[in-house]
């Protein structure tokens, strides 16, 4: 037994365990205190996010197996090992850094060089338009690395409350970038 709450001053998770001194319903229906008994810990994370995390942990796992990748998870190096930094914002019109945008690498769910490809996964019914600064992001960093874009983008659909696979998504990467 035991329940987790977030301590702001700490910015963090704490979980303590013994009986649940809160009264029923407390933490409303995503964590609920039932006759004093933690029936839920409270972690922050929404069912969709939980899930979304395990089907990434097994799609990466079995494309590490395959020996198929170049890379997966992992951030877009350069030659020499080097996490590839690339704008977190860009200008969607110029393709330029928007102002004052953050660098960070660049970590698409997979990626294989030689076949100059790209993998995200992403829930099925999620617009592709709310992922298209990261996916700009992946594309530059494989820009900068070998020379060329990637040739396709692949987007795998997984079903949102099940994480079954679904239909896979093949994009060119001007479907993505700035019309210059």
């Amino acid at each position: 037994m035991g329940h987790t709450f977030y301590v702001g001053d700490l910015k963090t998770w704490v979980h303590n365990t013994g009986t649940c001194a809160l009264p029923p319903g407390f933490f409303g229906s995503e964590g609920l205190a039932v006759n004093g008994v933690c029936e839920v810990a409270i972690t922050g994370e929404t069912a969709s996010t939980s899930l979304g995390k395990r089907v990434h942990k097994t799609q990466a796992d079995l494309r590490r197996e395959s020996g198929l990748l170049s890379t997966v998870e992992q951030a877009i190096a350069d030659q020499f090992g080097n996490p590839i930094l690339v704008p977190k914002r860009v200008d969607l019109k110029t393709g330029e850094a928007q102002p004052g945008a953050n660098f960070q690498k660049a970590i698409p769910d997979a990626a294989n060089f030689d076949r100059r490809l790209i993998v995200d996964d992403k829930p099925l019914g999620r617009p592709i338009a709310k992922d298209r600064h990261e996916i700009i992001r992946f594309i530059e960093a494989f820009r900068q690395r070998e020379g060329v874009l990637p040739e396709t983008i692949g987007i795998q659909r997984y079903a949102p409350k099940t994480g079954l696979p679904g239909k896979t998504e093949l994009y060119s990467p001007y479907d993505f970038l700035p019309k210059k």
